[in-house]
């Protein structure tokens, strides 16, 4: 019974490390397609001189992809 009871605080606190990693991950995820949306945004502005025609397609799949991590979270939880 020693051993069990020296490993369950081990155990737990490697599971709530793991479960701070995947929230970090998920958080550094989430800020890195924001960052993308807002580029890809600006690159839809009617005011520059070169807009790219399928700025409003990759800025959709980001919004895709935005929604499914927060589908995935919440599912997580």
């Amino acid at each position: 019974m020693e051993p069990y009871n020296t490993a369950k605080p081990l155990h737990a606190a490697s599971v709530n490390l793991h479960s701070t990693l995947v929230i970090l991950r998920a958080a550094t995820y989430y800020l890195h397609l924001s960052r993308r949306l807002t580029l890809q945004i600006a690159e839809t502005h009617p005011q520059t001189s070169s807009t790219d025609p399928h700025a409003l397609l990759r800025a959709a799949v980001t919004i895709s992809e935005l929604s499914l991590l927060l589908l995935i979270c919440k599912s997580s939880l």
